[in-house]
């Protein structure tokens, strides 16, 4: 896998309790949404917004979420703003911006990864089979 992982930022994997299995996607291109049901089945519970405003009910609800890969831009939209929100919803917070420029400016903001879509989807593979 190709992650960048900053050295406080590896995922504590005791986090994956009972209910600790809900992903959060926040991706303007929808493939990815089925990617990960087909890659994980039934073992999380799936959230996907394509929308900043989506984002922002998401942010102003109950949810919490195990992980959440967030893509840089949503449209002509930043998503940067949004970091350090997330990283209150999220135990895990992962840039998975194809903009490299907007992936460092992430991580600088507190994401504690970054990584492509696919590694991503890897990661998460990995991370909920370890636990089961």
């Amino acid at each position: 896998m190709n992650f960048i992982w900053l050295e406080d930022g590896v995922p504590d994997p005791d986090f994956l309790g009972k209910n600790g299995k809900r992903i959060l996607i926040v991706e303007d291109i929808p493939r990815w949404e089925r990617l990960l049901k087909e890659r994980l089945g039934d073992r999380v519970e799936i959230t996907v917004v394509h929308s900043i405003r989506e984002l922002k009910e998401i942010l102003s609800s109950g949810c919490r979420f195990f992980a959440t890969a967030l893509d840089g831009w949503l449209g002509e939209d930043s998503t940067l703003p949004f970091v350090q929100p997330l990283l209150k919803k999220s135990k895990l917070v992962i840039s998975t911006s194809q903009d490299m420029e907007m992936r460092k400016k992430m991580l600088w903001e507190g994401c504690q990864a970054g990584g492509n879509k696919w590694d991503f989807v890897d990661l998460l593979t990995d991370l909920l089979l370890e636990r089961g």
